[in-house]
């Protein structure tokens, strides 16, 4: 069967139409990128190139951010936008703000309004309504070390909080006015008609909103206070740790810190009191304001209005005095 040849009038256009493009737009029209892609600053801006230095992009921007989730989110005249793995645009620059996407969403705000809503990589809005403000949440380690919560968001509307599925439905009601962006062993405090309870991620009230003020879940356990008295309670809001402490610490090193009769102590997550309550209140600019171990297993307390550090066991293992404490005498 013979084919019929090429005019050689198109065949010369078929062999410069590609010059032509890539002449007029930066990118190589038949021949992709190959490899990562290079983000290159120049006079004018940032653009992407290939390994070998050949531009990508035909746009210059103020900012090109590194890749996260396949995608680059990019600035160019105070607008935000994203482009694909290959330089090619995806949603144009259009935004007052834009965060980086994560499992196939990004959080945009309207240049306009000003309002929160979540786009897909097709720059669809998956939100069914707009927020004043999204938010991601962080789930925490037993090494206190940060994660994105993927799947779930927070949204704030006319100061009130809930929880947003991946698929821009509202989790819980809008029922919250104060919702910290951190969950400890699965759970996080929620404020709610001036009580305090706990949720996870399921926007399930684990422990309904009672408690005067909580602290976070560490060993199972969670600080809570009632009528000006601190305990411990479990996931099943049982009490552990009986409502007698004047304050409480969550538990680090499975230690707590406790205070007793104006001064603090530490108990294990069965409530006992293995260091009893003996150290000062402390006003130190470089020390938390509750007492507590550090990763390393010490703690750095006040003990007879001198610095102390000491171990689990309440051993001391140095004493420095220091020129910038600061101390609450008893009385």
């Amino acid at each position: 069967m013979s084919t019929t040849p090429l005019r050689p009038s198109l065949l010369c256009l078929a062999r410069i139409l590609p010059l032509v493009l890539a002449a007029l737009f930066g990118i190589a029209a038949c021949h992709p990128p190959r490899g990562p892609l290079v983000i290159q600053t120049a006079a004018d801006g940032q653009l992407l190139t290939d390994t070998a230095g050949h531009p990508v992009t035909r746009l210059r921007y103020q900012k090109i951010h590194p890749l996260s989730d396949g995608i680059y989110r990019v600035e160019r005249r105070y607008r935000y936008g994203f482009l694909d793995s290959l330089g090619r645009t995806l949603v144009k620059p259009q935004y007052s703000y834009a965060e980086d996407f994560h499992h196939g969403l990004a959080i945009v705000y309207n240049a306009k309004t000003g309002r929160a809503s979540l786009i897909n990589r097709r720059g669809a809005t998956v939100t069914d309504q707009v927020y004043d403000w999204i938010g991601r949440l962080y789930a925490y380690d037993a090494q206190d070390n940060p994660h994105y919560l993927s799947g779930r968001y927070l949204v704030r509307s006319r100061g009130l909080f809930a929880l947003l599925g991946p698929d821009g439905r509202l989790v819980t009601p809008l029922c919250y006015d104060l919702f910290p962006c951190a969950y400890f062993e699965g759970l996080s405090p929620v404020h709610r008609d001036s009580r305090w309870g706990f949720i996870d991620t399921l926007g399930h009230e684990v422990i309904p909103p009672h408690y005067d003020s909580v602290g976070l879940f560490a060993c199972g356990l969670a600080p809570v206070c009632q009528h000006g008295l601190w305990g411990f309670v479990d996931r099943h809001d049982s009490l552990v740790v009986p409502l007698r402490y004047q304050s409480a610490s969550h538990f680090s090193q499975r230690r707590a810190a406790v205070k007793r009769a104006g001064r603090w102590g530490f108990v294990d997550p069965s409530g006992r009191e293995v260091i009893p309550p003996q150290f000062d209140d402390t006003i130190v600019p470089h020390l938390p304001p509750l007492p507590g171990f550090r990763s390393d297993g010490t703690a750095r307390l006040i003990f007879r209005r001198r610095p102390i550090v000491i171990d689990t066991l309440g051993r001391p293992i140095q004493q420095q005095p220091s020129p910038t404490a600061q101390y609450i005498e008893h009385p």
